[in-house]
């Protein structure tokens, strides 16, 4: 789970902790400088429109890359058949119609504009179990390089549907995933691209039921429902875990098992002792019960993140 070292540049910029990027402005990082760039890019005379797709022909592809930055696994439904993460999906693109020379307005590096003066990718998730649009009310800032690269990291929790196997349970594996899918761009002018194969484990908070055992960000493509000519190209991202069963086994599986063994003693005990009935009649629901309380209280209980 190690992260990657294409991954860790992202976070530390998006998160303005990047030194390196600090120490490249040695010029006038004025706040007139600033103002002046961003009038000139964005302005109402600079004819910036963030409702088109930012390259110089519009029949070019916009290419997007994408990273899964997971921070904890936040419930898994074993009755609703969901899951939810929290998380940060961060995304890189080249804006053609944003760029600048550092050395002409004092050595600025880049700057954060207002979230809605830049065309982003507008996302849907297919499998959600709420807003499709789950980035709508996004306020994440976005970074805009000199070079004309923009970075969004774009973030909360993710609820998605799931289908849960619980044929092996308390001794389950799960794979779930979350499909995103552009809201109207087909893959002909906006197609995605994973930078990591797996998630960043970066920031990631164990959780106390559930082992992560793989991730994958598998970019795929599906057609049109409407006319089944035009693809749109989506993007998954798929999680895989395993049950924690030493709770099950300590709470479930050794009480019955002790119980059922006891049942046994009833033979033992002499009939004049008074016991034997009674005992006989009391030790063998128990067991029963025993399992019907413990996996009614599992099975309708949401696993979640410790907490921190």
């Amino acid at each position: 789970m190690c992260p990657s070292s294409r991954v860790l540049p992202l976070l530390s910029l998006l998160t303005m902790l990047s030194s390196h990027i600090l120490q490249t402005c040695n010029g006038d990082d004025s706040y007139e400088n600033i103002s002046a760039l961003m009038n000139r890019l964005l302005g109402p005379t600079s004819g910036y429109n963030p409702n088109l797709r930012p390259r110089n022909y519009q029949n070019d592809t916009m290419v997007v890359k994408i990273v899964f930055s997971i921070v904890s696994l936040e419930e898994i439904d074993d009755v609703k058949q969901s899951f939810a993460t929290n998380g940060f999906l961060i995304m890189e693109w080249k804006d053609e119609k944003i760029s600048w020379n550092k050395e002409d307005y004092g050595g600025i590096p880049y700057f954060v504009p207002n979230f809605n003066d830049i065309w982003r990718p507008q996302l849907v998730l297919m499998n959600t179990l709420g807003e499709r649009d789950v980035f709508k009310e996004e306020k994440t800032p976005l970074s805009v390089l000199s070079s004309g690269n923009i970075i969004w990291m774009a973030g909360g929790i993710i609820k998605a549907s799931c289908g849960l196997d619980m044929t092996k349970y308390p001794f389950d594996e799960q794979s779930c995933s979350m499909l995103f899918c552009p809201s109207c761009d087909a893959a002909g002018f906006l197609t995605f691209e994973a930078m990591d194969a797996k998630f960043d484990f970066t920031f990631y908070v164990s959780n106390e039921a559930w082992d992560i055992t793989g991730s994958q960000i598998k970019p795929s493509r599906y057609p049109s429902i409407i006319n089944k000519e035009v693809v749109f190209s989506c993007f998954e991202l798929i999680i895989k875990v395993k049950r924690r069963s030493s709770y099950f086994i300590l709470n479930l599986i050794c009480p019955v098992l002790m119980l059922s063994f006891l049942n046994n003693f009833v033979f033992l005990m002499p009939d004049e002792s008074g016991e034997k009935i009674g005992y006989g009649w009391n030790c063998p629901p128990t067991g029963p019960m025993q399992a019907q309380q413990q996996s009614g209280q599992v099975i309708s209980t949401k696993t979640r993140k410790r907490d921190s």
